[in-house]
């Protein structure tokens, strides 16, 4: 008996293969021979696809072949990405695979109207891809609580979107997410007969599956609810190459779920160190147009910059960088509160129970700063000693600046991350200023250590402020570690 769910495979495998026929790289005989070399690896066995003289015999015994295989399509795709970076039909082969996932839990009778409706579907009007993809943003973070913020390049259409959704896990007690989806869609649409539809199609996936509750208390039904208004951060890690001193390593991380602290991780990149401002000032860029494409903008509150650095690159002039969103540049400190974090503490489990219980004090004790003073031979063992000691120690004043080769004030870091200390701040150019002294005692003096990435961004603000009317203020070369152990941005053994 055909199934309407078999219906529709077949429909998804004659499109790939059809597709997938078109790549310059099926025809030719060495990258055939070496796309199944690759996939029989990765497989753990032999796929057993026989030569063919016709491409199309080749293709569609290889495609039958990969979908008996768990995800085996994704691998083929995959592996042709490999072969071919550039091919224009990956694209679709992606959404095909999404397809292929969802048609698992949602293919039945159903299915071939949404195929045959969704794919025609403009919400921004005309055809122009970038037009649509803001509004599928924002419908996507409505539709996923803001958990999913980014769509993969291959979605440019509401049935690209729908079947990637599919796909995605379903929270307790939440619609999944592609129905809540083709909710926000029916609420938004201009056209009644549509909205009319696509709640008939969810109305019948919720029978179905006894959500009928949760797609009638959903809160993505009403409208205008208010939302409270929370920063955005992006955390970017450097990483210098253990072999070539001028190639950098750079990840990023991009958080602004409301929910809770989920970082997206964005894609790696290999980069000369000549180039990594203007590439910080792109990614920034980036963070900046996803944000006012969003239907919430108005309630994102400041954009945080996060900055990873390994013990040798600490004293980054990171904050005095440049940010050009039109023909003048604008230091960083100027638009985002800025703080550095350690490389070396995140990707070091040992350090992280000291932390986590030197973080708890922040808000249930009294809390204090700890000037370093080095005297005498046995200073450090001193420090190392009377830092474990006093839990109330929540933040370390280097005596000097933490410049590659500073044997001081690397040890002085060094002690702190082994203690615990969660905030270790200093002067880019002269830890031994009055006017470095005098701004700190003034930022600490309340004991309010948790206000001080804020208290630290208003200091550079206004030191830009007096730097325009005068020479440079010497309290924008103010730096601070600030290191929150709820905030990593993957797990411990996953960073970097």
């Amino acid at each position: 008996m055909v199934t309407a769910a078999n219906e529709v495979r077949l429909l998804v495998e004659r499109d790939f293969v059809s597709t997938l026929e078109q790549c310059p790289r099926i025809r030719e005989e060495s990258s055939r021979e070496l796309l199944l070399t690759n996939l029989g690896s990765r497989l753990g066995s032999d796929l057993g696809v026989r030569p063919h003289t016709r491409t199309r015999n080749f293709v569609i015994e290889l495609v039958r072949e990969c979908e008996r295989q768990p995800r085996g399509l994704e691998l083929l795709t995959d592996e042709l990405a490999y072969l071919d970076p550039l091919a224009p039909e990956l694209p679709t082969l992606l959404c095909l695979c999404d397809e292929w996932q969802a048609i698992s839990i949602y293919g039945d009778d159903l299915w071939a109207d949404l195929r045959s409706a969704l794919p025609t579907i403009r919400l921004a009007g005309g055809d122009e891809p970038r037009a649509e993809l803001p509004v599928l943003r924002q419908l996507v973070a409505r539709a996923t609580g803001s958990r999913v913020m980014e769509l993969p390049r291959h979605c440019t259409t509401l049935w690209h979107v729908f079947v990637h959704l599919a796909g995605a896990n379903t929270l307790p007690g939440t619609l999944p997410p592609c129905m809540a989806l083709l909710e926000c869609v029916a609420q938004e649409t201009a056209d009644p007969a549509l909205a009319q539809q696509l709640r008939q199609w969810n109305r019948k996936w919720a029978e179905r599956w006894q959500l009928v509750d949760r797609l009638d208390a959903t809160p993505l039904l009403t409208g205008g609810q208010t939302v409270e208004v929370r920063d955005v951060y992006l955390i970017i890690q450097i990483d210098p190459d253990p072999i070539d001193d001028n190639q950098l390593l750079v990840s990023h991380w991009r958080q602004w779920d409301p929910a809770g602290w989920r970082p997206q991780r964005g894609a790696d990149l290999q980069i000369s160190a000549s180039v990594l401002e203007a590439h910080i000032d792109r990614l920034i860029a980036e963070m900046e147009i996803m944000l006012g494409a969003r239907t919430d903008a108005t309630n994102a509150g400041d954009l945080r910059l996060e900055f990873i650095l390994p013990a040798d690159l600490l004293n980054l002039p990171v904050q005095l960088w440049s940010k050009t969103p039109l023909r003048e540049k604008v230091p960083l400190v100027v638009d985002h509160p800025l703080v550095i974090r350690s490389l070396e503490r995140l990707r070091t489990p040992r350090l992280h129970h000291a932390w986590r219980r030197r973080w708890a004090h922040l808000t249930t004790g009294p809390v204090r700063t700890y000037w370093s003073q080095p005297s005498g031979e046995r200073y450090f063992m001193r420090l190392a000693t009377e830092l474990s000691d006093d839990q109330g120690i929540m933040m370390l004043v280097l005596s000097e600046p933490p410049e590659p080769g500073n044997d001081t004030a690397h040890r002085e870091i060094d002690f702190a991350l082994q203690a615990g200390v969660p905030a270790i701040i200093w002067h880019r150019l002269d830890c031994s200023s009055a006017e470095f002294r005098e701004a700190v005692l003034t930022m600490v003096a309340d004991g309010a250590l948790l206000r001080l990435p804020e208290r630290v961004a208003a200091l550079r603000r206004n030191a830009i402020r007096l730097s325009a009317k005068q020479s440079e203020h010497p309290d924008r070369d103010v730096a601070l570690l600030w290191d929150d152990p709820e905030r990593l941005p993957e797990p411990p053994l996953g960073v970097g």
